[in-house]
This record gives C-alpha cells, structure tokens and sequence, in this order.
C-alpha cells in the first residue's frame, strides 16, 4: 500500500512538473508577443484601418480631381465682388475676353 501510494504521489508530482513546463513555454511565448507589441488580430485590425484610410483618401482625391477638371471651383466661387453684385470666374472670362477681342480687332482695322 505504501508503494502505490508512493507511486501515486510521483505520478502527481510529474505531472504537476509537466504542467508547470507547459505553462512557462506558454507564458514566455506570450511574453514574446507581447514585447513585440503586436498579435495577429492586432495586426489585421491596423492593415483594416489603413486600408480603409487609404481607401477614403483615394475617393476624395479623386472626387476634388475630377471636380476641378470639370470646372467647379470656377463655377461655383465668386472670381470678383463688387458692391452686391457677384461675378463668377465664367462671366468675368467672358467679358475679359471679349473686351480682349474688341480691342484686338479695333488695333487690327487701324493698322490696316
């Protein structure tokens, strides 16, 4: 009876030991992880973020892109304001140019 018990007892103790390694592998790998600061759902959860910053940034820059190329900042923004009366960039263009044409024509007929 002393023997089993005995036997039993080492039994306990070496897996008590057995236990006690697989907790220390595990917690220095945990340790490990944790000095580096990032784990896998850490990480996917930063790349989600940054993708979708990225992905945000690329519409609006493309959105203010093509805004601009078709022409509503000038459309849109007043060019001058005199008094209460607004003129916008097209309007102030037309005029400009158009006094631009007149004089050209004026200089051209007189030199001719």
């Amino acid at each position: 009876m002393a023997k089993d018990k005995l036997g039993k007892e080492a039994q306990e103790r070496a897996k008590l030991a057995k236990d006690r390694e697989k907790w220390r592998k595990e917690e220095a790998k945990r340790r490990t992880k944790k000095k580096a600061g990032v784990t896998n759902e850490t990480g996917a959860k930063i790349i989600k973020i940054i993708s979708i910053a990225i992905a945000a940034a690329l519409v609006i820059a493309l959105g203010i892109g093509l805004g601009a190329h078709a022409g509503l900042p000038q459309i849109l923004l007043p060019a001058a304001k005199v008094g209460d009366n607004t003129i916008h960039a097209p309007e102030w263009a037309y005029y400009f140019y158009n006094a631009f044409a007149e004089q050209y024509n004026y200089a051209k007929q007189v030199n001719s």
